[in-house]
């Protein structure tokens, strides 16, 4: 069964996908940014394996492929590592999207409908939908053994391209 996430209305959904058990298309959108005004995104220290690893990481995941070098940086500062269990759960389907991940160390399968269809290792990324967009997770992810992650949160993700697009526009504004 394929899950399409469209914009959409719902008198627009095929009938016939409605009744042969597939899910409604939900309108997929983001609210704006709304953050405290004292809020200072996280920073971390890495070693250097650690920054190329995640940037080598962001690089090949479609949601950062725009990016330069200088606006990857604070990202990748803001990485935190966390460490899972053999089998422990790191993302359950179904639940709202709260942080993006690199793969460190270790290895982790994807499941949906407790069906695996996927697997990733190191140097891996996945949840980048949940930066984006307040959807449900659309998978769940489990760690095969003990697994070294890199995590970012919505917000500060959010937060840190927000200001480097004002910080680049005011550049310009100067410029001219």
């Amino acid at each position: 069964k394929k899950e399409s996430l469209t914009n959409k209305h719902s008198s627009d959904v095929d009938k016939s996908a409605i009744r042969n058990g597939l899910r409604q298309p939900k309108n997929v959108y983001q609210q704006p940014l709304q953050h405290k005004q004292d809020f200072c995104p996280p920073t971390f220290k890495h070693t250097d394996a650690e920054r190329d690893l995640i940037k080598s990481a962001l690089r090949r995941n479609f949601v950062f492929s725009d990016l330069s070098s200088r606006d990857l940086q604070p990202l990748i500062a803001a990485f935190e590592i966390c460490v899972f269990a053999a089998n422990q759960t790191i993302i359950s389907q179904g639940e709202p999207g709260d942080y993006f991940y690199v793969i460190q160390e270790g290895k982790v399968k994807f499941q949906v409908n407790d069906k695996t269809v996927g697997r990733a290792g190191k140097g891996n990324s996945f949840g980048e939908l949940a930066l984006l967009y307040k959807c449900p997770r659309a998978a769940t992810v489990i760690a095969s053994k003990e697994t070294r992650l890199f995590r970012v949160d919505q917000m500060t993700f959010r937060f840190i391209l927000q200001n480097q697009t004002k910080q680049s526009e005011k550049e310009k504004t100067d410029l001219l």
